[in-house]
Formats: C-alpha cells, structure tokens, sequence
C-alpha cells in the first residue's frame, strides 16, 4: 500500500501515541473534552478543551506528567494509553 502526500504529511506530523484512546476513554465515561481539560486543570496542568481536542487528534505533545495525570482521569494504566494493554472495563 502506498501512501498519498495528504497521508504521508499527516503520519509524519502526529505527535502522540495515546490521542485515540484517550477520545475512546473519554466517550466511554460521556464526558466533553472541556470536562477532560478542567479535570488537568485542577491537578496543575494548563490544558483547555482546544489542547484535548489535539492531544486526542495526535497534533500535541503530551508531556509525561500530562500522561500520568490522563491516566489518572481515566482511571487508567499509562500503559493502556500507551496501547499496551487494554482500556479496563467499568
């Protein structure tokens, strides 16, 4: 398979490992991403609803604190946001 320039330049500008799964997290509990950056943002993280919508599109990088803090939200392992294991079920 090869890839189009559209899709070459968008593979090349992700910048995150864990944007998927944190949108999958995220709807999976029904909350908004406002909800998501209030939640960091009341552990010290300056993270607004803008910075969830990248961080979950792959185009922020996530700091390994923000990673921690996600992980905890999502009353996760880092490793499930990482992709190796899978999300646990409620």
């Amino acid at each position: 398979m090869t890839l189009n320039k559209a899709q070459k330049s968008a593979k090349a500008e992700k910048k995150n490992a864990i944007g998927e799964r944190v949108r999958e997290l995220r709807e999976k509990l029904g909350i908004y991403q406002a909800e998501v950056a209030d939640r960091m943002r009341s552990r010290g993280h300056q993270v607004g609803r803008v910075q969830v919508n990248k961080i979950e599109g792959g185009t922020r990088f996530v700091s390994d604190m923000e990673l921690l803090t996600l992980a905890e939200i999502f009353q996760v392992t880092p490793h499930t946001l990482l992709g190796f294991e899978p999300p646990r079920k409620k």
